[in-house]
Order: C-alpha cells, then sequence, then structure tokens
C-alpha cells in the first residue's frame, strides 16, 4: 500500500502501554539468540506462544527481518513492530492500531524518546 495511503495510528492509553511493555520485553527475551532471517524469528516468536496468525511479515529494514505482532484483543489496540537484528539486538516498539485494520495497513510512526535532564 503506498505510503500517503497508510492509516493512522491510534493513542494507547496508559494500561495498553503498561501491557506492551511487557509484551515487549518478553518478545526480546524470545528472541535472544536468534539468527537474522524472518523464518527464525518466526519460529522463535512462535515457540514463545504467539500464534501464526497474529504475527505480520513486513518489508525488512536496514536488512534485518521485520515483523508485527497483533496483540489486539477485546478492547485492546496494542500492536508491536519487531525489528531483530541479529546479535545486535532486537528493537521492539509498541503502537496503537484500529481494531479491524490489517498491520500492514497502519502507519507506524516512532516515539520520541524523552530528553535525558
Amino acid at each position: 500500500m503506498p505510503d500517503g495511503n497508510l492509516l493512522k495510528p491510534v493513542t494507547l492509553t496508559k494500561p495498553e502501554i503498561c501491557y506492551a511493555d511487557k509484551f515487549a520485553a518478553h518478545v526480546t527475551t524470545a528472541l535472544k539468540g536468534t539468527g537474522e532471517n524472518t523464518a527464525e524469528v518466526r519460529t522463535a516468536l512462535k515457540r514463545a506462544g504467539y500464534p501464526d496468525e497474529r504475527i505480520v511479515d513486513m518489508k525488512p529494514e536496514g536488512g534485518s527481518p521485520r515483523v508485527r505482532i497483533d496483540l489486539r484483543e477485546q478492547d485492546t489496540r496494542v500492536a508491536l513492530q519487531v525489528v531483530h537484528a541479529g546479535t545486535s539486538g532486537t528493537v521492539v516498539e509498541k503502537f496503537g492500531a484500529q481494531p479491524t485494520a490489517p498491520l500492514k495497513d497502519v502507519r507506524y510512526i516512532p516515539e520520541l524518546a524523552e530528553p535525558l535532564s
């Protein structure tokens, strides 16, 4: 889908942010020691309990596998974007998605880090 046609992400509530942070830590742990290809990432996530239908393959980022994990259940609008660079580490970022939108159709806008003071 062309970038201009992507849906805007929704703002997560504080409880959704806590929920997402818990799963982000779980995903990071699950991918430790995993190779740098989408098949290995998918296998590690399934082994960690994420059903295949909740894992969405995305275009790689900087040559690293990128997937999204759909955590939307009941009233929760949480999704995770995962970029796995093997031994260099894993970046897991949360975002909000409309309840019925395909995750591939939701624009991901990185959160700006709060300045350290």
